[in-house]
């Protein structure tokens, strides 16, 4: 049913600046609704559902999702990376500049994907970064550990990178000596799990460290 404005108000109850508001009212009104007359709904917008994980770019440049991995820049090895995985791609993103999109592997398991742009140039060999500032922070703390951090980047079963920081972390937190003669005994073993690792030196550290006196028992 059409708006008038007779409906609104009664004539003569309501003073000229009252019927006047009341008249520009129905007159919006009446326009809002021929506007809607020419509207169409929008559609429906879904956002796309992802899984956001974090993760740190190899050695080789990759990065593993699930059981494939994707390649990244040689640039960001070492870096870590925000990863958004889903239904149809996975997306590597450094920084707000700086983003990698691969076709997801859905099916396959244990496959390498790269893309052609980081694939290093025919007759070029994949120059490797520098050492990592772990490796070289340990070495300048501890030069006897060269040897150790060298096997460990090869046997160690973590990405590298984190190998040499849960080793750098043992190196700053405990005495030296201890700290030597527990990687001496484990790379006799050839041994190169830092969590053992760390409770071999625990182990040192209490039985040279931590000599308690015992007294008679009413001594406290």
């Amino acid at each position: 049913m059409p708006i008038s404005a007779a409906t609104c108000f009664r004539p003569g109850s309501l003073s000229h600046q009252q019927r006047s508001a009341r008249v520009r009212d129905v007159e919006r009104r009446r326009a809002r609704h021929r506007q809607r007359l020419h509207l169409k709904p929008l559609p429906a917008w879904i956002p796309e559902v992802y899984r956001l994980q974090q993760r740190l770019v190899d050695i080789e440049g990759y990065i593993a999702v699930r059981t494939n991995r994707y390649s990244v820049p040689l640039e960001w090895i070492g870096r870590r990376v925000e990863v958004r995985e889903t239904r149809d791609k996975v997306e590597i993103q450094l920084d707000s500049r700086h983003l990698v999109t691969h076709r997801r592997v859905a099916d396959a398991e244990h496959q390498r994907v790269m893309l052609a742009e980081h694939r290093p140039p025919r007759g070029q060999r994949g120059t490797r970064p520098d050492p990592h500032p772990e490796e070289k922070a340990i070495v300048a703390a501890a030069p006897e550990l060269s040897d150790y951090v060298a096997e460990l980047k090869q046997r160690s079963r973590k990405v590298v990178t984190l190998a040499l920081r849960q080793l750098l972390r043992l190196v700053r937190e405990y005495p030296q000596e201890p700290l030597l003669g527990a990687v001496r005994e484990a790379a006799r073993y050839g041994l190169y799990d830092l969590d053992r690792l760390e409770r071999m030196i625990l182990r040192r550290v209490a039985r040279e460290y931590f000599l308690l006196d015992e007294g008679p028992h009413g001594d406290d």
